[in-house]
């Protein structure tokens, strides 16, 4: 869990998040920068922070989204506390959606970027943290270069920094962040994302 850390690949990180054995006696996260936990997905959000930074779109956004995988949403939360401590605009869903809903939605919204916490078909022990570019697709080869370079600049003390266990999103909502499903009223992402799949059906 201590000797690397966790393999960055096309899109992102997948890795081991705990054991079902443990996640009802010592918590749901193994500890370690090779595990997919609390402190990876805060730092990794910080580097991705800076690149958003960096290409002044901190008024584009980010958008998030997270599956039904144990710790997805906490996951999801602890990002979006990162990205609001660094001032940039966040678009996160208010419950679990798949990945192509998530791309949708960073289309219709002009989003920058996008990070779906999911782990795909691994399995139940494991989660992830996907980074979607402006089109709701995967990382250009030169966007992900860009972006492990600031995750190799950032530790986590620069996250401990950031105090975000001084943040409350509810509170922070009015600020910079908004509910899909909630807050977001003017696009109904669930319909539209139903009337896109619908779109592709073959018709006999």
């Amino acid at each position: 869990a201590f000797f690397k850390e966790a393999d960055f690949g096309t899109a992102g990180v997948r890795g081991l998040r705990g054991r079902s054995e443990i996640d009802s006696k010592n918590g749901q996260y193994l500890p370690g920068p090779n595990r997919i936990n609390l402190d990876t997905i805060r730092r990794y959000t910080l580097a991705v922070a800076n690149y958003v930074l960096e290409n002044g779109a901190k008024t584009r956004g980010v958008v998030i989204g997270y599956d039904t995988r144990i710790g997805s949403q906490q996951m999801a939360e602890e990002t979006a506390k990162v990205l609001h401590r660094k001032g940039i605009k966040i678009f996160i869903f208010d419950s679990e959606r798949p990945v192509a809903e998530i791309a949708l939605a960073i289309i219709e919204l002009d989003a920058f970027l996008g990070i779906e916490i999911t782990a795909s078909h691994n399995s139940k022990n494991d989660n992830g943290y996907k980074i979607s570019n402006e089109l709701g697709a995967q990382l250009f080869g030169a966007q992900r270069s860009v972006i492990l370079e600031h995750i190799a600049r950032v530790d986590i003390d620069d996250v401990r920094e950031l105090q975000l266990a001084d943040v409350r999103l509810e509170a922070a909502s009015r600020d910079g962040i908004r509910y899909i499903g909630r807050d977001v009223t003017d696009y109904h992402f669930d319909r539209a994302f139903i009337r896109k799949i619908k779109s592709f059906v073959l018709r006999w």
